[in-house]
């Protein structure tokens, strides 16, 4: 939890008022904390860093709606974790995960046309065995996997409880193992 001075709730409160040199002061402060925040959530510095200016517009939007000043921390963190969410849901198009996202298949030393096709083939069965999954299973699948994200974060980006994130990460590794049963 985060521990509050009382200069730094002051310069929340008198940011509420309307003073912007309090919001810099807060922004200063803050930044770095957001930025790695959405950094270690979305794993590509463009997309942290327009995450982390979107969260302080928001903020500066929002801060009249911030009732407990010692809460400041919570609240930011949630605004910019929603938005790192719709930067996920806005540059993920339905999920599908191609070539670039599949990182289990390097190439490798050996470049005999048999090693070459094998891989190949089962790099393509492994796409396609993935996005046969429904896309619930299928976000969570890539999130873990492709964006090395942990479940909490996971339950955070989705909006859905750690639980559930859980069952559909089970549930997608049971379908995918049926599926390569069945081949």
């Amino acid at each position: 939890m985060e521990v509050y001075t009382l200069d730094i709730m002051k310069e929340i409160i008198r940011w509420q008022s309307g003073n912007y040199d309090a919001f810099n002061k807060i922004y200063t402060r803050y930044y770095e904390r957001i930025y790695w925040l959405c950094f270690n959530i979305l794993k590509e510095e463009d997309d942290a860093m327009d995450a982390t200016q979107e969260t302080f517009i928001e903020a500066l939007k929002r801060i009249n709606k911030l009732k407990n000043v010692k809460a400041f921390y919570s609240w930011i963190r949630k605004i910019a974790v929603c938005i790192c969410n719709k930067i996920i849901i806005k540059n993920k198009k339905n999920l599908i995960i191609n070539d670039e996202d599949l990182k289990l298949y390097k190439d490798s030393e050996d470049q005999r046309p048999e090693v070459v096709f094998l891989k190949n083939e089962n790099r393509d069965l492994m796409l396609s065995s993935i996005n046969r999954l429904k896309a619930k299973k299928r976000d969570v699948i890539f999130l873990y996997y492709y964006k090395d994200l942990d479940i909490q974060t996971i339950s955070e980006v989705l909006n859905c409880p750690v639980g559930t994130v859980k069952s559909r990460l089970n549930s997608a590794r049971n379908d995918l193992k049926n599926y390569y049963k069945a081949i």
